[in-house]
């Protein structure tokens, strides 16, 4: 077993203990002791960095590109030419380079399992393809708001043809942002983009159409290749359902910034209300059912609406070193009670 050195070192000193408790015996602790060796060098995390640092070389490169006058002239003279070609040879261009990518992936990943980064990075260059094929097959199909909807509507197909294709989860997670992306296109174009759809506010329709999904959530596991993407989906549902919860906390049901302004703190306290009240439901639900994920998430997000509501009702009244020195404390009370449970 190939560990690093604080797993190592942790390790070790629980044989140890457990020889001086007389719970192993010599023989037993240092046959224990050679059943792990302790990892020399994070290649992982230089790859990383190696990463980080290409993206960022490649910024830089951009960068002095633009200094280049002949350079700049150079792309210009490309741009405009690209620009002005029509739009099927663009999205016919742009697919072919997609599959391309994704292609080499699922080859590189077949024999190259561990290159992970690099592996992702061509699924990523292949989405990116994708939305600009979807982009140009719009513009096919016409301008303004049949636009905006027909982009995230093909992007989404097409995520979806490819998820069934190559199986994996950076694509699906395309696939779900392309989804709420759908919904909220279609909810603001009836209306000319103004704030509210059948007197819904934005946080407050994600916040409806999330917890759709988080109930039709099981449906996934009856469907034999989407399976694997169960907890994937599961995440993402939750994490939307309770970024929306949090939002319609803050704004309520008001759409729009001058609107909210105007509106005194006390009566957006239902909404602050029922947020605290949804999460401290889900929390006891997720404990009742030891269900470890959802349980932190509603813990999580119990304690942002908590420290939410203390930012409003009391930064602009209570001096702000009284504020920080009762935030202070309440984060080591926090602490205090987690280290506890830790230990226990």
């Amino acid at each position: 077993m190939d560990l690093n050195q604080s797993q190592a070192e942790f390790l070790e000193g629980i044989i140890d203990e457990w020889r001086q408790k007389e719970l192993l015996s010599e023989e037993k602790s240092v046959e224990l002791k050679k059943s792990f060796t302790i990892r020399k060098f994070n290649w992982m995390a230089v790859a990383q960095y190696a990463f980080v640092a290409a993206i960022v070389c490649g910024i830089v490169a951009v960068v002095a590109t633009f200094a280049d006058k002949n350079l700049i002239s150079f792309f210009e003279r490309m741009v405009d030419k690209i620009y002005n070609a029509p739009n099927a040879i663009l999205a016919i261009l742009c697919g072919s380079l997609a599959a391309i990518f994704f292609y080499f992936a699922d080859k590189r990943k077949q024999q190259r399992p561990n290159k992970i980064f690099t592996n992702e990075g061509l699924i990523l260059l292949g989405i990116a393809f994708t939305a600009f094929t979807s982009a140009n097959i719009a513009k096919l199909i016409g301008n303004g708001n049949i636009y905006y909807i027909s982009v995230f509507l093909i992007a989404t197909s097409l995520y979806i043809a490819i998820t069934y294709w190559l199986k994996n989860f950076l694509v699906w997670l395309f696939v779900l942002l392309g989804i709420s992306s759908c919904f909220i296109t279609c909810t603001s174009v009836p209306t000319n983009w103004h704030p509210y759809f059948w007197g819904l506010n934005l946080p407050l329709r994600l916040l409806l159409f999330s917890s759709i999904f988080i109930f039709l959530i099981d449906t996934i596991k009856k469907i034999p290749w989407l399976k694997k993407f169960y907890n994937l989906s599961f995440y993402y549902w939750i994490l939307l359902f309770f970024i929306s919860l949090w939002a319609v906390s803050v704004y309520g049901n008001y759409g729009n910034i001058e609107q909210w302004n105007n509106v005194k703190q006390i009566y957006l306290w239902p909404w602050a209300a029922l947020s605290i009240i949804i999460s401290v439901i889900v929390t006891y639900w997720a404990w009742k059912k030891d269900n470890a994920v959802l349980r932190n998430f509603g813990v999580s997000f119990l304690f942002i609406n908590i420290y939410t509501r203390y930012f409003e009702y009391f930064w602009d009244s209570m001096p702000k070193a009284v504020f920080f020195i009762i935030l202070a404390l309440s984060f080591w009370i926090i602490g205090r009670k987690a280290e506890k449970i830790w230990n226990l």
